[in-house]
């Protein structure tokens, strides 16, 4: 019964949302495929998880509402945006960042991108140092992880592996331009890669993943409304997007089986997904994956007993930087952990806006995120500026991994202010030069 009203709404909620937001991938339909999909797959049961609470029913059902609420409030108020209704209103001048065939984003992306996978290749070569050989790295998988987690500096340089996370994001505007994956593509994909295989952990791939899906989404959009701009074949774009998606898959799959003591075997699996057990992509851990979320998030309501700083979450990496002068009390990357019936410490966004402003901020935050996203939205379908993109980008991103966590980390900032400075960078590039 709950997966078949999960569907409907779904459903629903994506029809709705192509009134609102003009197009069929969107916000609210991005919301709507990741939060009805969790609970769509949750209620087939084929792993034991813990039955969820009215409580959390009520937050998941309440937040929803909130969030379409917002999106619908600033929908309302279209016309502040454009009275004509005209969409794609851009400026000559904002699309700057192709001139010159785009070879100046171009070279900016690969600077990025080698820096980033330097940065990743040293820290193998210090894993490499520690532990003998590649196969004995992957031996401690375990403890290398709990390293990470524990917040255990295993000789890596900090920060700068996150450029890969700012390459891979403008490397998705570069990719829906040229129509076609690129060099500079292909070597922040590998950076990320590798860190990622560094760490053993899997959030850094989505969140790379879906970078660079967002940002040739909407510019996918954008640029099919410019003038002189013509779509070609997809066939490059094709093959371009089945490497990004091996290379992606290829990593998470051997972060998966190398972690296998903390993935393997789930008690009560059913028969079908248990046929899929010590498989690398589908298996009873990807289905955990998938759908634990909401049940963490069911056991952190139940035991709301931490204390936690202020608005921890949402100004983590402010935290984390006066935590270094001894400030504040230095928060830790591992959230409390909970057996539902296998342990895991993602609570979705939710858990985390509870943490920061609690109960207020599971209504609020969805509401604000709503009204923001959807601002943006018309900001960029109406006006035309790139500073809207950039954010638009980021606010979606937050809803692409709303099911995971509260996203709001190092790499989100440093991806929002990076790309803002390559813009500005840029902008005067494009004024200097037609200015001769």
């Amino acid at each position: 019964m709950i997966s078949i009203i999960s569907f409907f709404v779904t459903i629903f909620s994506i029809f709705f949302s192509k009134i609102i937001y003009k197009k069929w991938l969107n916000p609210l339909s991005l919301y709507a495929i990741i939060w009805g999909g969790m609970v769509f797959f949750y209620g087939f049961r084929l792993l034991p998880l813990i039955d969820l609470t009215t409580q959390t029913w009520i937050v998941i059902i309440l937040s929803y509402l909130s969030f379409l609420l917002g999106g619908v409030l600033v929908y309302t108020a279209r016309d502040y945006f454009n009275n004509s209704n005209e969409l794609y209103k851009w400026k000559k001048d904002e699309i700057f960042i192709f001139a010159n065939d785009g070879k100046y984003l171009n070279l900016i992306i690969l600077v990025l991108s080698i820096i980033g996978l330097i940065a990743a290749i040293q820290h193998w070569l210090h894993l490499l140092s520690e532990y003998g050989s590649l196969a004995e790295v992957f031996v401690h998988a375990q403890r290398v992880y709990r390293y990470r987690i524990d917040d255990i500096n295993q000789g890596a340089i900090p920060f700068v592996w996150l450029l890969s996370y700012v390459a891979i994001f403008l490397s998705g505007i570069y990719t829906a331009y040229k129509k076609r994956l690129t060099l500079g593509a292909l070597i922040s994909i590998l950076g990320i890669s590798l860190k990622s295989l560094a760490t053993f952990t899997r959030g850094g791939i989505l969140f790379g993943f879906l970078e660079f899906i967002i940002g040739f989404v909407i510019f996918r959009y954008i640029l099919k409304e410019v003038k002189n701009y013509h779509d070609s074949s997809n066939a490059k774009m094709i093959f371009g997007s089945f490497i990004l998606v091996l290379i992606l898959v290829a990593t998470a799959s051997v972060v998966k089986l190398s972690r296998t003591g903390m993935d393997s075997h789930y008690k009560g699996a059913g028969s079908t997904i248990s046929k899929f057990e010590g498989g690398g992509v589908i298996s009873p851990s990807i289905y955990f994956y998938l759908t634990s979320q909401i049940a963490v998030l069911s056991k952190y309501l139940d035991d709301d007993h931490q204390n936690n700083l202020f608005a921890e979450n949402t100004l983590f990496p402010v935290y984390r930087f006066l935590g270094k002068f001894d400030l504040v009390k230095k928060p830790k990357f591992k959230s409390k952990g909970y057996y539902v019936p296998t342990w895991s410490n993602t609570s979705t966004y939710l858990g985390g806006l509870h943490k920061d402003f609690g109960y207020t901020g599971i209504f609020i935050g969805p509401f604000l995120l709503g009204i923001f996203v959807t601002f943006f939205w018309y900001k960029v379908l109406f006006e035309g500026r790139l500073s809207s993109v950039v954010i638009l980008s980021f606010l979606i991103l937050m809803i692409g991994m709303s099911f995971f966590a509260l996203q709001l980390t190092v790499i989100w900032w440093t991806s929002v202010l990076i790309s803002f400075f390559v813009f500005s960078f840029l902008k005067k590039r494009y004024v200097i030069f037609t200015s001769i």
